[in-house]
């Protein structure tokens, strides 16, 4: 393993072997938000007790984050394949995130990345009311505490491992309903999207912003264009059934359009019923799946900020 994405809205967290020395990781964040950097704040104090991280480097991350653009990074003294899918589930926690490993010879193995935060268990059924309410207030506010928090899947941890893993990448799904898309200014596909295109996506994507994959369970193919292309403005969606002529109902406006093309390619060829379920797959006699995190009305509560972050940061960066 040479390198880990974990896209993020203004570049990516990119975990690399050090050169110098396999056995160690370089971590560099490019343009981290403050959102971010509160997230390099938790995960330092990690990494210093497991002895990876030096005082010294965590104290230069909270002081002077900044450092951490392209070209600086600090040593992490761990390899890859462990650091990997400990540093990722933190960066995405949650059941809805994937791991994608490509490896030397072009196979691309995807699972999921994260397993749910163990908590401990409530108070005993005999414990006195007060005991009992302390007991259950305490484990509530833990709960609040680690609602986000996740562990990295025995599958994560063990695909990292295999032979001849070249780079992977780290995804969250995107969220049901739609938004209109709406054309604007293309930037350049990040290098963590063309690493995991083959020849020929490679070669749509340079020419127009879209690709065109297959879905793992139906065959179907889909085209999945940048969201700032013409091309998706048309049909008001990025993803289109090219054998229903159909589109599919989802967006992520949290993260940039390479980021929702490469999460949405990967989704679809490796867990289609993510989004082809009752909540993005409307129409008669179109082929829908049990949607795994909810039904139909799944995303209509948060897909009105994941629209309007977007619009606000389209702006901010034009």
């Amino acid at each position: 393993m040479r390198t880990w994405y974990c896209p993020s809205w203004n570049g990516d967290w990119r975990l690399e072997a050090d050169p110098d020395a396999p056995l160690f990781t370089r971590l560099t964040v490019e343009k981290p938000t403050p959102a971010e950097l509160a997230q390099l704040a938790k995960i330092g104090p990690v990494l210093v007790e497991k002895g990876w991280l030096s005082k010294e480097d965590h104290l230069k991350i909270i002081r002077k984050p900044g450092f951490l653009r392209r070209g600086h990074h600090v040593t992490i003294k761990a390899p890859l394949e462990t650091l990997g899918p400990l540093v990722t589930s933190s960066l995405q926690p949650g059941a809805n995130v994937l791991t994608a490993v490509r490896f030397r010879d072009g196979r691309v193995e995807v699972t999921e990345t994260n397993k749910p935060a163990e908590l401990p268990s409530g108070p005993p059924y005999r414990s006195t009311e007060v005991k009992r309410d302390e007991a259950e207030a305490k484990l509530e506010k833990l709960r609040q505490e680690k609602e986000n928090l996740s562990e990295p899947s025995d599958k994560a941890v063990a695909l990292a491992k295999k032979e001849d893993a070249e780079k992977a990448v780290t995804v969250k799904r995107p969220t049901p309903c739609c938004p209109d898309c709406y054309v604007d200014a293309v930037g350049p596909a990040t290098d963590v999207l063309l690493s995991f295109l083959d020849k020929e996506q490679h070669e749509s994507w340079r020419r127009s912003r879209f690709v065109v994959t297959r879905g793992g369970r139906t065959g179907h193919r889909y085209l999945i264009a940048h969201r700032n292309t013409p091309l998706a403005a048309a049909q008001q969606r990025i993803a289109y059934d090219l054998e229903d002529q159909a589109i599919l109902h989802f967006h992520d406006w949290t993260v940039p359009p390479e980021e929702e093309v490469l999460a949405t390619m990967l989704i679809l060829r490796h867990r289609e019923p993510w989004l082809r379920n009752e909540a993005t797959c409307f129409g008669a006699g179109r082929v829908r799946f049990k949607n795994p995190f909810g039904d139909g009305g799944d995303g209509m509560v948060d897909s009105g900020w994941t629209f309007g972050f977007g619009v606000a940061a389209a702006r901010l960066l034009a």
